[in-house]
């Protein structure tokens, strides 16, 4: 009821015991504590609890001191914390084949020995009389009692378990596996009976085989024949006795029936189901892998606690459920369906205000293959998402994206589809003595919000982020705002006061009264579900003369019925007798009505989660738009403000700007950093006030991370194997472009000038390529970066490159640069700062002295924004190294210096494209390859003959230089390229 996203189908128990997410290290983002001081996590909508133990044990040199988990299913959590009571069991050895065994049968196999039933019973008698470890906590008494009838149910099921019910379960979880593995069954149909032909699982294993056969070998028979028994029957590594129960934490509580959802396998976690391992018996090896996890979780326990609780992960943290907040908090298994703005918006509310406190998020929508929800990049789907620029998400939601989405991803594909994205958030400061005005991209962002929530009277279904915005997530996001921001009073009201149907305004009406401390009542009501829902879902209260629509509301299931629960005001002047209520969903099923005369009615004792600033006494007031700040200073005079910020070089923006003019001293904070050395200021004709603008920095690390992140140590890095050295670098360059670039470049097609001039991260990417291979295949180290555009051809940066290639700690390629900001250089000696000299004196002994060739190749920008982005970059991955262990000795990096010690590494899509266009591509890729022995003999006999004549000077010369862009003109000489340059760049592509 508290959950502001869209429900989207009617409760149910479906049990995903056997996760197949990937398990990720989830303090890897993490940077404000030593091993010394103990940090606290959150996992919501935790699943397995195999995930978390997995996720602490690649955490080793953190001191972790609580583990909260949550679900909404307490079929899982029982299972979970059954699992938990079995592993930190003093007397449990994983080292024993006895007590791993154990443990393997309740978590994965579908039918018991008696042996193992009567150590369940044991367990599960004690969990309901509270004796498990004090490293395990129940801490709400109402999940305990939900616990409760789960552990009674499985009591009573395995003790009255019979043949016929275990055959009867056998049928169900076949039933399971047809109807969620997609595409399996046939298309043939009985003669005798009009039915679709349903395979048996034999059948349907054999299918799964096949499209994995091209990992499939003779030395790996025995372990998809392994994986076969267990698909077939459930059952692995079974006991030598007789099965006499089916495995009940696998039946769903209130129906008996099988609950697991098949199409996935313990395997799973522990391996991929498509590169089995080529030796070895390889149940054995995931026995291991269980075992080793048991051993990291009960090294990690003795100093540590872990906490259960049920329910829904938004409406937990809106409940104010923990007193104290947490370091981490992993929302990554909440589905995209919930809404990343209600994800972000709940998340923050019990992430610890430390600037280092971590929200994690995974974001999905690459898995859908149609072109309605596609997104070129996770930049996108944010900014699509939250419904405003990367730029404003700190002002409107409070936390800022540590990933550098505009770069795309540091990992590349593992298919050709991302399945996910990773995205890391933190703290960002707030706005202080300033008052904000709802104006610029603020107001945008309410008033889009607004039209988007309270302008649809039918429910959204073909966009999953529209229909996970909802009146609750606008009041939500309001109030979180309000407490955050010193807003002014007008502005206040117009967030308030939205322009609302009239169907819509009761809902609306108890939101607010509710934000705003008044009395609420919530009612219960008694649905029975008539069909299968489908899109979203609304609960209607309607009477002979209107109609009231609510989209927040509780479900739960209470046998075959559904308990509905909503929030109503006191004044809501409906006739109850009158007024019937009932679900209706996107594709307009409607469940049972009940009039609201039978609804229960009790005081709503929860309070609302977000508390209003106190009314500030600043003077000033700040408009924020998406590229700038403008801030209002009445009665101050421009000839008499002296400004000062809080940057610290080398970074080049900041958050504070201290304001003096006479006595009065402001220290003015901003959210998103601005460039320091952009901020002016000017003087209103209209009003006769002056009015201070910072320009945000956007093409530029964030100010913290030139400080508080950890960095790479280079000396530890290993080398790239140089055995397979170009075929490896060819695979991760190439893994920087979607599908259809790859086929333009490869047929020599130019692109869609609007798209060319768009993409200024292609064309970095192109640069990033360029240096590589270079480097790798022609030797050269010396490069120069000059302006397509520019006739003078000045120039921008000058590169280094230092081999070897070293394997960043995210498993890419890295090549170490030594790089001089040309202009940067310029301006420091033009300000006094840097001595001419002394520049002159380092450009020699770093960037000429001790090269074997002098030759510098030249590399090319297509515009303005394509080296900002570059420039970005450079910045960026400078603040990742440590420099002590740098190839060139003494090198000037800091304050007052041009040099900077970075690397690039590929800079992956973050999709590739749809399969049918990656099937074009490889389709592509086979025409171009088959050629004759005789064409290529051909083609290697005229370049052979073909002299080597200069491109501008026309004389034939040895060792000609090709243009390192396009590949295809020669010069003799850096001059004669520089002098070919206004005739060649029209073609040089």
């Amino acid at each position: 009821m508290l959950s502001p996203s869209r429900k989207c189908h009617l409760p149910s128990s479906p049990c995903y015991s056997f996760s197949n997410y990937s398990i990720e290290n989830f303090l890897e983002e993490y940077h404000g504590s030593t091993c010394d001081i103990p940090i606290k996590v959150l996992i919501l909508s935790c699943g397995d609890l195999p995930f978390a133990i997995k996720s602490t044990s690649l955490c080793s040199n953190q001191k972790i001191s609580n583990i909260t988990v949550t679900d909404v299913s307490a079929m899982t959590m029982a299972r979970n914390v059954l699992f938990a009571k079995i592993i930190t069991d003093i007397k449990f050895d994983p080292d024993s084949d006895e007590n791993l065994q154990y443990l393997w049968n309740i978590w994965y196999n579908m039918e018991w020995s008696s042996g193992t039933k009567e150590r369940f019973l044991r367990d599960i008698t004690d969990l309901s009389k509270g004796n498990f470890s004090d490293h395990l906590k129940i801490p709400a008494e109402n999940d305990m009692s939900i616990l409760k009838n789960v552990w009674n149910f499985w009591i009573s099921s395995v003790s009255e378990m019979n043949l016929t019910s275990m055959q009867e379960i056998h049928q169900q979880r076949y039933e399971s596996i047809i109807n969620h593995i997609h595409g399996l069954v046939s298309n043939k149909t009985s003669k005798q009976e009009n039915n679709v032909y349903k395979p048996t699982l034999a059948e349907v294993w054999e299918w799964m085989i096949a499209q994995t056969k091209a990992h499939i070998d003779q030395n790996t028979s025995r372990n998809a024949e392994e994986m076969r028994i267990y698909f077939e029957t459930g059952n692995c590594f079974p006991d030598k006795e007789k099965m006499i129960c089916v495995n009940p934490t696998l039946l769903e509580p209130e129906t008996g029936h099988w609950a697991l959802i098949s199409s996935v396998s313990p395997f799973e976690i522990y391996f991929n189901l498509k590169q089995l391992p080529a030796q070895g018996d390889f149940l054995d090896s995931c026995k291991r892998g269980l075992c080793n996890q048991v051993k990291s979780y009960q090294k990690w326990i003795q100093e540590s606690t872990l906490n259960f609780h049920i329910g829904d992960p938004l409406e937990l943290c809106y409940r104010m459920t923990w007193t104290e907040p947490f370091n981490i908090v992993d929302c990554s298994k909440l589905p995209c369906q919930i809404g990343l703005a209600n994800i972000l918006n709940a998340g923050r509310l019990v992430l610890a205000d430390d600037p280092h406190a971590v929200l994690l998020t995974e974001s999905s929508p690459w898995r859908e293959n149609t072109a309605d929800i596609r997104y070129d990049s996770s930049k996108e789907f944010v900014e699509e998402s939250l419904g405003t620029s990367i730029q404003m998400i700190p002002s409107l939601f409070g936390l800022v994206l540590i990933n550098h989405v505009l770069l795309g991803n540091t990992l590349p594909l593992k298919t050709s589809w991302r399945s996910s994205v990773h995205l890391y958030w933190k703290h960002c400061p707030n706005f202080t003595n300033m008052r904000i005005e709802n104006t610029g991209a603020i107001s945008d962002f309410f008033e889009a919000l607004q039209t988007k929530i309270f302008s649809e009277l039918e429910v959204s279904k073909s966009n999953i982020f529209d229909s996970s915005f909802t009146p609750l997530t606008y009041c939500y996001l309001v109030s979180s705002f309000t407490a955050r921001v010193d807003l002014l009073e007008t502005s206040r009201e117009s967030l308030e006061q939205p322009s609302l149907h009239p169907s819509l305004q009761l809902a609306w009406k108890t939101l607010h009264l509710w934000m705003n401390g008044g009395t609420i009542l919530q009612l219960k009501i008694i649905l029975k579900p008539t069909s299968k829902e489908d899109g979203g879902l609304r609960l209607i209260l309607a009477n002979q003369n209107d109609k009231h629509f609510i989209d927040n509301f509780g479900l739960r299931r209470d046998g075959c019925d559904i308990i509905v629960s909503f929030m109503l005001l006191e004044d809501h002047r409906l006739d109850l007798e009158n007024t019937i209520a009932y679900l209706i969903s996107g594709n307009a099923h409607v469940t049972s009505s009940c009039s609201l005369a039978h609804a229960s009615t009790t005081i709503l004792d929860v309070s609302a989660p977000f508390t209003r600033k106190a009314d500030s006494t600043a003077f000033l007031t700040c408009q924020e738009f998406e590229g700038f700040y403008h801030v209002d200073l009445p009665g101050i005079k421009q000839e008499d403000m002296i400004l000062s910020t809080d940057r610290q070089p080398p970074a080049e923006a900041a958050h504070q700007v201290t304001l003096l003019a006479g006595e009065i001293c402001q220290e003015l904070t901003f959210p998103w950093p601005f460039k320091v050395a952009d901020v002016h200021s000017s003087c209103e004709t209209e009003t006769n006030h002056v009015r201070l603008i910072l320009p945000k920095s956007t093409n530029e690390p964030h100010p913290y991370e030139w400080k508080d992140r950890k960095k790479w140590d280079i000396s530890s890095l290993s080398l790239w194997n140089t055995k397979s050295l170009l075929k490896d670098l060819n695979y991760h360059l190439c893994c920087q472009f979607q599908c259809r670039d790859l086929k333009h470049q490869m047929l020599n097609e130019t692109e869609d000038e609007t798209t060319r001039t768009t993409s200024y991260l292609k064309g970095v990417r192109e640069i990033i390529r360029t240096l590589f291979q270079s480097t790798a295949i022609d030797g050269n180290i010396l490069y120069v970066i000059r302006s397509k555009d520019d006739p003078k051809l000045k120039n921008l940066w000058f590169i280094r490159v230092h081999l070897p290639v070293l394997i960043s700690p995210s498993g890419a390629p890295m090549l170490l640069l030594t790089a001089n900001d040309h202009r940067l250089a310029q301006k420091l000696v033009d300000r006094g700062e840097l001595e001419q000299t002394k520049a002159t004196e380092d450009f020699k002994r770093i960037f000429v002295e001790g090269v074997s060739s002098s030759e510098v190749c030249p590399i090319f920008v297509n515009s303005e924004e394509e080296e900002g982005v570059l420039r970005y970059l450079l910045r960026l991955n400078s603040t990742k190294i440590i420099t002590n262990a740098w190839p060139i000795e003494q090198l000037p990096v800091g304050e007052n210096s041009p040099w900077l010690a970075t690397f690039v590494s590929p800079c992956y899509a973050d999709q590739t494209g749809t399969e049918a266009e990656m099937e074009d591509l490889v389709a592509t890729t086979n025409r171009i390859s088959i050629q004759t022995q005789e064409e290529k003999n051909a083609i290697l006999k005229e370049q052979a003959l073909e002299p080597s004549v200069c491109s501008k000077c026309k004389q034939i010369k040895e060792n000609l230089k090709r243009c390192s862009r396009c590949r295809s003109v020669k010069y003799c000489s850096v001059d004669c390229q520089r002098s070919d340059w206004t005739s060649h760049k029209s073609s040089c592509l």
